[in-house]
């Protein structure tokens, strides 16, 4: 049996939902799109695939879900995590981008595997 597959049948079997695959690209009310791009994933440091940016005045906490969502990662957001995003960028692997979104406002995030917890720094 291919290893593609095997999670399929277990959903089929067990009855459990089929995972919805990620969005390509979000539109944030009145404020812009991030997209994810076509191109290979970064390399170094940065492995996300490319995404394009183009926000104004963003709320923050809808941008960081928002890259969970196409980057398909699990969030908490800590409630002090607030401010407003103004960006452009084109082609640059998703990590990267959020990780300079996180900074510029302050804020970071704990990571483990899957698992995502922004806070402020």
């Amino acid at each position: 049996m291919k290893p593609l597959l095997l999670p399929a049948l277990l959903n089929l079997c067990l009855g459990l939902p089929a995972q919805a695959a990620p969005p390509q690209s979000v539109t944030l009310d009145g404020h812009g799109v991030v997209e994810r791009g076509q191109g290979p994933a970064g390399q170094g440091r940065w492995q996300g695939f490319p995404i394009t940016v183009s926000l104004h005045k963003a709320p923050l906490q809808d941008v960081v879900r928002t890259f969970a969502k196409l980057a398909g990662f699990n969030l908490v957001l800590d409630p002090r995590v607030q401010g407003s995003v103004t960006v452009e960028l084109k082609d640059v692997p998703w990590d990267q981008a959020l990780y300079l979104i996180l900074k510029t406002q302050g804020m970071g995030a704990d990571i483990d595997g899957r698992l995502w917890v922004v806070a402020p720094r």
